[in-house]
């Protein structure tokens, strides 16, 4: 771009006559660090001018007249002008001088169109820029040296490049079903009282994030209100009264203030909401039997999962000649309408050679065989034989495993639920 002119007009008198002698020194340094400046002769910048730092004396000097011109590029905070003679009984510096292009805007009749503009809204259409019609919009540089732009994206997506989009940005949904940390255990009242420990998630939507900063103490039997410590628990329970039921645990947000809280419901895929709580996110379950809380331990897995273990695992299968080679679903201690990865321990005995194969129920139902798919995970190709396991099954939504028989009649079929594994992306 063309370079700005400076000349000596600073060092005149109210007459015009120079205060300077002729063939004085010029120096000229840059203001924010005094160093020698790049100047030129010519506004396209192609010819520089020599400079000798002083007490250098055949550097750049003054006319006859004792007036000088340089030309420069605009420079943040200016430069400094220093002229003196060889003696230094002339010796004189200016600062913050200013060059540049700026005051020839109001000739060029682009510019002057903009600075005549009545409003600000108006003076940004002048320069190509879209009209902002929401909190959020943005503008980005397009081909061509144009300026497009963008409305903001929905709650929750950030910019991406996106060569397709016209300035090449785009806004993507991001953090889809992120979750991390957010695991809970027994409270110090165990008969009802749980703790969530910190972590964040996305909401359910993929609108809003968030984050729960400290480990929150709520209580299942109270209704719900907001805060609560893991030494002072607050009410937890979103509506009615509590019962011997399955509870699920509820990461909640109100976006006017970004408070974030728990709840615990009975549903699991609409919580009675506090007032002015707008988001939710579903990340954990717990169960209450004969009136307390069943004691448990959680632990996080990759990718921001869950596996909840029984502290005092119990016996949720147990047929005595019932098991045979027709299909059967069982429940398992674990949470209904989402499926989970079940760890159980099995056992099976019968009178003559048998196997069992115990699986999820959304697989086909095909018969357990020892030299066939989809062979068994408990069985005994001896008489009267035993057959223990460690089995980790996929659940059907239903909290159920299925299982069937190589022949009728089994005589005993158990398991054991241990716990289960729960990706938490619902």
């Amino acid at each position: 771009m063309p370079l700005g002119i400076y000349n000596s007009n600073a060092f005149k008198n109210v007459s015009g006559a120079a205060q300077i002698a002729a063939s004085a020194n010029v120096e000229v340094r840059r203001e924010s660090d005094s160093a020698l400046a790049s100047i030129f002769s010519d506004r396209a910048g192609t010819t520089p001018i020599v400079q000798v730092a002083y007490p250098g004396t055949n550097g750049f000097k003054t006319g006859a007249n004792g007036d000088f011109q340089f030309f420069a590029a605009g420079l943040s905070g200016g430069y400094q002008v220093r002229v003196y003679t060889d003696d230094l009984t002339l010796d004189k510096t200016l600062r913050y001088q200013r060059t540049g292009t700026a005051g020839e805007l109001d000739a060029d009749p682009f510019w002057a169109a903009v600075l005549a503009t009545a409003t600000e809204a108006a003076a940004r259409l002048a320069l190509g820029f879209a009209a902002i019609a929401a909190k959020g919009d943005s503008w980005w540089g397009s081909a061509a040296d144009t300026v497009v732009k963008v409305a903001v994206g929905a709650n929750g997506t950030i910019p991406m490049a996106r060569s397709a989009a016209t300035p090449g940005i785009a806004y993507v949904a991001a953090l889809s079903k992120a979750i991390y940390g957010l695991t809970y255990d027994n409270g110090t009242d165990a008969t009802n009282d749980l703790n969530i420990n910190t972590g964040g998630a996305m909401d359910a939507t993929g609108a809003y994030w968030m984050t729960l900063a400290s480990a929150l103490g709520k209580q299942s039997d109270v209704a719900w209100a907001v805060g609560g410590t893991t030494g002072a628990p607050a009410g937890g329970l979103d509506t009615g009264a509590v019962g011997n039921s399955d509870y699920y645990i509820w990461l909640i947000a109100r976006s006017d203030t970004g408070v974030v809280d728990v709840l615990f419901s009975l549903s699991s895929t609409a919580p009675t909401m506090p007032a002015n709580y707008d988001f939710k996110r579903l990340i954990g379950w717990f169960k209450r039997v004969g009136g307390t809380v069943v004691a448990f331990t959680t632990y996080e897995t990759e990718g921001g999962g869950l596996e909840l273990l029984w502290a005092s695992p119990t016996l949720d299968v147990d047929l005595v000649a019932t098991l045979t080679t027709s299909r059967r679903t069982d429940a398992v201690k674990v949470p209904l309408n989402f499926s989970t990865i079940v760890k159980l321990n099995g056992y099976t005995d019968h009178s003559a050679a048998y196997s069992v194969w115990v699986y999820c129920p959304d697989q086909t139902d095909l018969a357990p065989s020892f030299t066939a798919a989809p062979l068994n995970n408990l069985g005994n190709n001896a008489a009267a034989a035993t057959a223990t396991g460690e089995l980790n099954i996929r659940t059907r939504a239903t909290g159920t495993v299925a299982a069937r028989g190589s022949t009728a009649t089994i005589n005993n079929y158990r398991l054991s639920t241990m716990g289960f594994t729960w990706a938490r992306r619902n």
